[in-house]
């Protein structure tokens, strides 16, 4: 550029902003041309960049010339002017700025400035220097530097020094830059005063930056409170007991663009009983809104595997992938043992490092071998068995402080951790090798704004270390928490950190969605260490990250006994390329509830039902329990909605588990599959499927079921340390449910004794009807060293479906166990499907269906043996018992186009019989027919719904339908016919995962009836008491039809009919059946008896049944008892017909219905194992009475059962006494009330009438609760409640402002007080044993004197450790407890008269010394002297 007075010119070489002041243009020397020149990329590489002057782009012409001509043009409005060549720029006319120093100053200005570089005037009037728009006074100047002192300037800025020289315009910027900023080394930041010392309050406020240029004491807080920390570059640390960025804050060490070179350590400092704030805690940096960035040195490796094995003794590794880390690093190796091997996880320090960063030499060897190979398998895959080693050191660390007085040196545990699920462990600590006890009370960084999804805070963390973190026994206090934060956006990230040595997990998410996870390494972490807590949190990504020894916290939740690595409640987020080692439990663990839990809950969104985010390329291997488990169950549905009912399987991806105890298992599946899995050495299983749940499968096969798919199991690796113990006890787990696909899936190694290629799971859901004797489908099956194809536990295990051959040798075989029901012709014994139970490869002609049989009756038959027999054998079929009654029974595989008989063993004399039963798998050609032979003739048949006649003539699938049946008369056998023909879906018991295949129910019931043609008999009267009849009237018994028109004999049906009223006044003979509809009286003075022994005499009632059916049978009464003796004997066997109630219960044999009975002595009476409504043989029993009503008829009291089973009473119950509410101005007398304050009983007393005080012992605790809710803490006051709420004084206080506050204090808020007493109400009566409690009349059941004084002591260690606030879910500030008094037995009485004596000493003591005090002060000294 070029002007009258001169010109200057400049050549953009790159992008950038670039200032330009072109000194004085007029004669005046008023006028200079300044401004900015953007120069951006250009897209067409001719141009190289674009020039844009004032938002104007101007030409640019390509070259290094020292000489640029340019045109000029002035417009004004519509008119313009061009000049051409008017300007010209000269690159030897050009100031350069070479150094500022320094390049930072306070905004208070006063910084003096030396500016070096080149064409500068030698003349000071002919400079002129500019900083952000303020000048800068020079003070002195030559052609290579210029000195100034800078102005005060607002806020601080980053910003360029521009230094414009008459004549030749503006210099070069590249070099100009200077930071206004505030530093906290300098007395101005603190309005004159010194940086603050230990203790102090510390508060940035908005637009104040500050940059911490000095390490500090340990402050009671730092606030940044809508201002800036920024960290200087160089070795700094950070001391506080609570950091709170809020208000806008800023807290930033190095940024993504530059990041931190040198040491910055933030030290958190506490301890257990110190104060927390509320929500945040203590020793803790608290984000509540804000933004946290800590940018250590990029690694950009920070975890990777040996290329060689390092052997025990070794000090040197060989790694995979060069790296950065250098000598003094710490670095974590995994352990490559086996499940118990946590204590083979070892922590060293680099010595040197290799010129190729691949070798790494060490201050120490190895106390145990790492593996480092690759082990080539038959199928085609390369496994690679190789520690991970993970470095553990960064520049920037965040740590909580050790107090040192709780360390101890804990000695090593001989026998080490048992990962075992029931196992008795030797030790409480010390289990994984020497450790450090300490108080488990580590630093937090907790992130939390009331408002989530607003954006209202960021945090960035990447490259930092974070050690002796997290606080145990403290829900919500962990190393990294991301609490309720909502939709991040991917806006925060934790990437490339080290956490390690924590006590309470190590990132856990909650509540917070979008979230990035990357590259950490974790290490020694207790609990869970990734987490996802509550179930609702989405698209987090959780990748690249390792966890090394995640072990086992008893001090949070019982899901922390059992950790996992990554902890994981909703499906719909991202785990991938990840690797867990050396844990006590589990590498990754699906834990989906119903709906979310916590503050999260909600019953719109089902976890169990959302689809999958992403499993992928995960790794696992060295852990106590499982590599991966799914529990409790997990169905993904179409849509992830609650209500859904099409299923999106879950596609679990790529997983490499060995050496733990099962390498994959899923619990309550539905949809689920697992693909590309290369499972090795695991010990109890390789995959473990324990259940299928078929109402969210579909159907069979890849797009809406259940499968297993190119998957390669291992038995054993000898690479690995292989001995006969450890190899794979079950390669596949098959599920106890149907549904699961096994497709190209391959065996490798299982021909040791102990080793099996596939089996059934087991678990306790295999001991009910649910469980096992379904199929399974296979296809495209691989066998490498493997002889053990399979083993069955007992006949009904399971049905192997071989869909191409692959399994058995031949498409459409089955493999199942041996059964005796299975035609041996088409049914061959395989010696390689028989390592436990004998196992049979049956022909495609076989088809095999799944019997269930449940609820039978009468109860007999629980427990007892079921019985299947036809032409080829019979087979034995175990009860199998649950708690609830619908899964017990029996389960059988039984072959199709079959009869075959059905009975239960040693109990074949039971006619009245009733079960249900499913018959699943039926196709439309498919049928079975059951046979069941009784010893009496039934009246009743049923076999399901709707009702089947019976047929005439014997059944055939041809001639007959599902459902009917035919009784055979001359051998007593009842058959009933199961179809698959015209059977509809709709009809089945659940729906089938094979269209063409239908479940058939059904529902037996057969009985003899007690009355003929099951029809009791009809009652016309009621009875008439005063006209009887004796039983020795012979006329009366020939005159009835009912009777047979004959005196009863023994062995006769009796009668009596409604309206009769019949007194017994002889021996009654031994009888079959006595139903009463009238009244049969027994009186026991006119008995016809040879008895002379007594006035009153005996009389036996002998019969097979007694029913008394709206009659009565009268021995006696309440005001008139019996005085003889009445025996009531029943007779029969477990061949005696049973009497089954129409529309009622089954009573039985032997049997005595409806009575009111009193002071009777039961002998020999119940019939065991008859427990159900439809058999009830107690001793006595009381059924559908509906409500009884005191005082009715029915009661059973004062009687004695000598024999089986149980009786039971009524009993007269006392009401409960009523609660005391006193009122103070009640007019009631005796109405009292109780000052707690001063312990004081107030009692109103009116005139002679004796008042009764009934006392009990009462525990007292009054919480003083925070005046204020955690919002109004937090607001515009927070300075001032903080300084209340911590005890800051307020020469502490010091808030970072030009402008110094004052008036900092105001009265304290009072709080809340809620008072809450714990003790039972007092008795109503006077108690005569006062031992230890106050008049009661019992102790039984209620709270006494010392265990008020346990409850005491409890709430006190609760309030001490913060369990109680935890529990209360909201801050207690204080607490204080009022003891209960003691009984007035108790010894404390005499201690409590004996303290109160020595205190009234003590108070006359101090009397007399005040005293003497005042009469020294009073009297003149010569005065005193004459006393």
């Amino acid at each position: 550029m070029s002007t009258t007075s001169g010109s200057f010119s400049h050549h953009f070489t790159s992008p950038g902003t670039y200032y330009y002041s072109s000194g004085y243009v007029d004669q005046k020397q008023s006028v200079v041309l300044q401004g900015v020149v953007n120069v951006k990329p250009a897209e067409e590489s001719i141009k190289g960049v674009h020039i844009y002057l004032a938002g104007i782009e101007a030409e640019y012409v390509p070259g290094t010339d020292p000489e640029l001509a340019c045109d000029v043009a002035v417009v004004n409005g519509n008119d313009s002017s061009k000049v051409s060549n008017g300007f010209t720029y000269l690159l030897a006319l050009t100031p350069i700025i070479t150094t500022i120093n320094p390049r930072r100053g306070g905004t208070g200005g006063g910084t003096k400035l030396t500016i070096t570089g080149s064409g500068f005037s030698s003349d000071i009037s002919e400079n002129n220097v500019i900083i952000a728009e303020t000048p800068c006074e020079i003070q002195s100047v030559n052609e290579t530097n210029i000195v100034c002192v800078t102005s005060a300037h607002f806020p601080s800025q980053q910003t360029k020094v521009i230094v414009s020289v008459r004549g030749n315009g503006i210099a070069k910027l590249d070099n100009a830059d200077f930071n206004y900023i505030d530093v906290w080394s300098s007395r101005y930041t603190w309005g004159g005063d010194t940086p603050p010392e230990a203790g102090s309050l510390v508060v940035i406020t908005r637009g104040q930056t500050i940059l911490l240029d000095q390490s500090t004491p340990v402050l009671k807080m730092l606030v940044i409170q809508g201002g800036t920390l920024v960290f200087d570059e160089a070795d700094i640390e950070l001391q506080a007991e609570n950091i709170l960025i809020t208000d806008g804050g800023v807290f930033q060490i190095g940024t993504e663009s530059a990041p931190f070179r040198h040491k910055a350590i933030i030290t958190l400092h506490g301890h257990l009983r110190a104060k927390e704030l509320p929500l945040y805690g203590a020793k803790t940096l608290a984000v509540r809104e804000g933004t946290l960035d800590l940018h250590g040195l990029p690694v950009p490796v920070v975890w990777t595997h040996l290329a060689q094995t390092a052997k025990a003794g070794s000090s040197n590794l060989i790694l995979q992938k060069a790296v950065t880390w250098k000598p003094g690093d710490k670095i974590v190796i995994a352990s490559t043992g086996d499940s118990h091997s946590q204590r083979e996880n070892e922590v060293k320090i680099i010595e040197a490092v290799s010129d190729d960063g691949r070798t790494l030499y060490l201050t120490e060897p190895f106390m145990y071998q790492h593996l480092g190979i690759s082990i080539p398998l038959p199928d085609g895959v390369v496994f690679e068995a190789r520690a991970e080693v993970g470095l553990l050191t960064r520049n920037i660390v965040v740590r909580g402080s050790n107090q040192v007085e709780w360390n101890d040196r804990i000695e090593a545990c001989p026998k080490g951790f048992n990962t075992g699920e029931f196992a008795t462990q030797t030790c409480f600590q010390g289990r994984f090798g020497e450790e450090i006890g300490s108080d488990q009370f580590g630093g937090c960084i907790m992130f939390h704004n009331p408002q989530p999804s607003k954006d209202l805070v960021v945090g960035r963390i990447e490259y930092v270390e974070i050690y002796h973190a997290g606080q145990a026994f403290r829900l919500g206090r962990y190393p990294i928490h991301w609490h309720l934060m909502g939709d991040l956006r991917y806006k925060s990230y934790v990437r490339g950190c080290a956490i390690h040595q924590t006590f309470n997990r190590a990132v856990t998410i909650h509540g917070t969605h979008h979230l990035l996870v990357e590259g950490n390494v974790a290490y020694n972490i207790m609990g869970g260490a990734f987490f996802i807590e509550d179930g609702i949190e989405q698209g987090n990504v959780l990748q690249y990250n390792l966890a090394v020894m995640v072990r086992q916290s008893t001090s949070l939740l019982n899901d922390d006994l059992t950790p996992a690595a990554f902890w994981v409640t909703n499906p719909s987020n991202t785990i991938r390329h990840n690797a867990a080692a050396g844990g006590t439990h589990f590498g990754f663990w699906y834990r989906l509830l119903e709906h979310p839990d916590g503050p999260s809950y909600t019953p719109d969104v089902c976890p169990r039902n959302l689809p999958l985010g992403q499993f992928l390329n995960n790794t696992v291997h060295s852990q106590g329990w499982y590599g991966l488990w799914i529990f409790e169950a997990y169905h993904p549905q179409k849509g992830g909605q609650c209500n859904s009912l099409i299923a999106e399987p879950a596609r679990f991806d790529s997983l490499i588990s060995w050496n733990c105890q099962r390498g994959a298992e899923w619990v309550g599946g539905g949809a689920l599959q697992f693909h590309n899995f290369v499972m090795v050495n695991n010990e109890k299983a390789g995959i473990d499927i324990k259940s299928i749940k078929r109402s969210y499968v579909n159907e069979w096969g890849e797009a809406m079921g259940a499968m297993i798919k190119n998957v390669t199991i291992v038995g054993y690796a000898e690479e690995l340390d292989f001995n006969s113990i450890n190899c794979t006890s079950k390669g596949l787990a098959l599920p106890l449910s149907e549904g699961l696909t096994v497709s190209t899936v391959r065996f490798v190694n299982f021909d040791q004794p102990n080793c099996i290629a596939m089996d059934l799971t087991k678990g306790k859901r295999v001991i009910s009807i649910q469980g096992d004797s379904w199929n399974v489908r296979f296809s495209g099956i691989q066998y490498f060293s493997t002889t053990n194809k399979g083993a069955f536990s007992h006949e009904n295990d399971v049905v192997l479906h071989d869909l191409d051959g692959s399994l058995s040798g031949t498409p459409g075989n089955k493999v199942l166990p041996y059964s005796s029901l299975l035609d041996p012709a088409r049914c061959h014994p395989s010696a390689e499907w028989s390592h436990m139970y004998p196992g049979v490869v049956c022909d495609a002609t076989v088809t095999i269906h799944r019997l269930a049989l449940s609820q039978p009756s009468p109860l007999a038959l629980r427990e007892k043996e079921l019985i299947l027999s036809n032409s080829h054998g019979n087979s034995v079929i175990r009860y199998r018992s649950m708690h609830n009654i619908k899964l017990c029974g029996w389960v059988a595989l039984i072959p199709n186009n079959e009869i075959l008989n059905l009975h239960f063993k040693d109990i074949n004399y039971i006619t009245n019989i009733s079960y249900k039963a499913t018959f699943h798998h039926f196709k439309d050609n498919d049928s079975i027919v059951i046979s069941h032979k009784f010893i009496h003739q039934p009246d009743y048949f049923k076999i399901m719904n709707p009702v089947r006649n019976n047929s005439l003539h014997p059944l055939s699938w041809a001639s007959n339908q599902n459902g009917d049946w035919y009784f055979d008369q001359e051998n007593l056998t009842l058959y009933y016919l199961i179809s698959g023909r015209g059977v509809s879906e709709r009809h089945s018991f659940q729906s089938n995962l094979d269209p063409t295949m239908v479940d058939i129910d059904v529902q037996f019931r057969v009985f003899r009836c007690f009355y003929k043609n099951c029809e009791p008999p009809s009652r016309d009267s009621e009875i008439n008491a005063s006209n009887y009849v004796t039983w020795s009237n012979s006329s009366f018994w020939e005159s009835r039809p009912e009777s047979n028109n004959t005196v009863p004999t023994e062995g006769s049906s009796v009668m009596i009919e409604q309206g009769m009223w019949i007194v017994v006044d002889s021996p009654i003979p031994p009888l079959y059946n006595l139903t009463i509809l009238g009244t049969l009286e027994i009186r026991d003075d006119n008995l016809k008896s040879v008895n002379r022994s007594s006035s009153y005499t005996r009389i036996v009632l002998n019969a097979t049944y007694i029913s008394i059916q709206g009659g009565r049978l009268i021995a006696g009464s309440p005001e008139k008892p019996f005085q003889g003796e009445l025996q009531i004997v029943l007779t029969g066997d477990h061949s005696t017909p049973e009497w089954p109630l129409r529309n009622g219960p089954n009573q039985g044999s032997k049997v005595l219905g409806h009575a009111r009975i009193q002071d009777v002595e039961f002998y020999h009476s119940g019939q065991y194992g008859y427990l159900s409504f439809f058999d009830p043989r107690f001793s006595v029993s009381f059924l559908n009475l509906g409500e009884v009503i005191k005082g009715s008829d029915i009661v059973i009291q004062g009687n004695i059962v000598a024999g089986f089973e149980k009786a039971g009473y009524r009993i007269n119950g006392e009401p409960c006494p009523g609660e005391f509410t006193p009122k103070l101005d009640s007019s009631v007398i005796g109405e009292n009330y109780f000052d707690r304050t001063y312990q004081m009983l107030n009692v109103l007393v009116k005139g002679s009438t004796p008042i009764e005080v009934h006392t009990a012992p009462v525990l007292h605790i009054s919480f003083n609760l925070p005046a204020m809710t955690v919002d109004e803490f937090y607001g515009p006051n927070l300075v001032e409640n903080l300084a209340l709420f911590l005890h800051v004084p307020q020469s502490k206080i010091r808030i970072i402002n030009i402008v110094r506050e004052t008036g900092l204090r105001r009265k304290r808020a009072t709080g809340i007080t809620v008072e809450v007493e714990i003790g039972d109400p007092p008795s109503e009566h006077f108690s005569v044993d006062n031992s230890n409690s106050t008049n009661t009349t019992s102790t039984e059941g209620k709270l006494k004197f010392s265990d008020l004084e346990e409850i005491a002591s409890n709430l006190g260690e609760a309030m001490l450790i913060g369990n109680l606030s935890a529990s209360l879910a909201f801050t207690i500030s204080t607490m204080d407890l009022s003891s209960p008094v003691p009984p007035p037995g108790d010894a404390e009485w005499a201690q409590v008269r004996l303290v109160n004596a020595w205190k009234k000493l003590l108070n006359l003591a101090q009397l007399i010394v005040a005293l003497k005090n005042l009469r020294d002060k009073a009297m003149p000294t010569n005065e005193m002297s004459d006393l």
